[in-house]
């Protein structure tokens, strides 16, 4: 891996219009991103297979897959919302399905619809409305107990403009019940949005992660001009609560639009090499470009932008997602040759389904 830094010392001017002084300048460092060479990047195989789908609903914002080693079954969760509600996940539900296939992979494998695990709360609360986007992460003991953390995303209203903050669940085994904290564990009014300038509009998509030995959950922060970004929270409890807040991992600048991007993902690629990806916020997003990311420090921060990749000729994956072989939804280390993803207009039917695709490896 070859990283050639070409520096532009650009200088910024800083009032403080409100004391009527001037900052110190600010020193910016610019990285040419196409002078990286000797990495991978996914790309997105049209070969593709459906294994989870609802006649009566749209599922849609799956979690990874996790192994319950314990029964040797796996499991995923994801949105489902009712057909009459459209494809978006406002005023939906976190689903569960499960397979005690060998693998998960399996193309013999038969999925289970294990039903509803987290229904909105009811009037008043932060997740009366609805919740979906989840994320799912387990932590096992050396004596073989484990528990079961999964985040969703809760709103009070199923308006398109809705605000968003993400609540948390927990269990000891993945069909639950899961008992749910009153309150939110990520607060879009928390100080994870200082960044935005005001309160976010949202906060959502989990991603419990392992850096260098290190726990860390990313948190999508959307700000209310759709800017968006990855937020690192350190887990100082498992993967529960309290959480220590760190600053943003990577600059708007440079972004599409300089609008950010979603589904922030960490993972160890066949290069070896720590890769974080996610899809483009803005005009880029409508084209399925992903941002893409190299950290050749393996820490938390660190992160050197090389080329965008998808294109529109990849419109039918709406957020791939690739499984850590290690099985328990911590992002991060190694992955397995197949991502999740959910889709539509597959087999003539308008649903939104789970479905499996297996991407192809391009050297740069």
């Amino acid at each position: 891996l070859q990283f050639l830094y070409f520096i532009d010392f650009s200088v910024q001017t800083v009032f403080k219009r409100n004391m009527g002084i001037q900052s110190a300048a600010i020193i910016t460092l610019s990285i040419l991103t196409n002078s990286v060479k000797g990495y991978v990047y996914p790309q997105y195989s049209n070969e593709w297979r459906q294994f989870a789908f609802r006649n009566d609903s749209n599922l849609r914002d799956p979690t990874t897959v996790v192994l319950d080693r314990n029964t040797s079954t796996w499991h995923i969760y994801c949105t489902r919302t009712p057909l009459a509600h459209g494809t978006a996940g406002y005023g939906g539900s976190v689903w569960h399905f499960s397979t005690n296939a060998t693998m998960f992979d399996d193309p013999t494998a038969v999925w289970t619809d294990e039903g509803e695990v987290i229904p909105p709360s009811g009037k008043g609360n932060f997740d009366s409305a609805g919740t979906f986007t989840p994320g799912v992460v387990v932590d096992c003991e050396d004596g073989g107990g484990c528990k079961w953390y999964l985040f969703y995303g809760g709103v009070a209203n199923e308006n398109s403009s809705h605000t968003e903050n993400v609540g948390l669940a927990t269990s000891d085994n993945p069909w639950g019940p899961f008992t749910r904290r009153e309150s939110p564990v990520f607060n879009r009014t928390d100080a994870n949005s200082k960044w935005c300038g005001t309160a976010a509009a949202r906060v959502d998509e989990i991603k419990p992660s392992l850096i260098s030995g290190q726990r860390v959950i990313f948190v999508k922060s959307v700000c209310t001009n759709f800017s968006a970004l990855p937020i690192a929270f350190i887990p100082e409890n498992g993967w529960g609560p309290p959480y220590k807040l760190r600053p943003p991992v990577i600059s708007l600048n440079g972004t599409c639009e300089n609008k950010g991007f979603e589904e922030p993902t960490i993972f160890t690629g066949p290069d070896n090499l720590l890769h974080l990806t996610g899809h483009y916020h803005g005009n880029c997003g409508s084209e399925d470009k992903y941002a893409h990311y190299l950290n050749p420090s393996q820490t938390i921060d660190g992160w050197v932008q090389v080329a965008d990749f998808g294109s529109s000729n990849n419109s039918v994956f709406m957020e791939p997602l690739p499984v850590p072989l290690n099985y328990d939804g911590v992002f991060g280390g190694k992955i397995s040759d197949t991502w999740i993803d959910f889709s539509a207009n597959r087999g003539g039917s308008p649903n939104l389904h789970l479905m499996m695709s297996k991407p192809v490896w391009v050297q740069k």
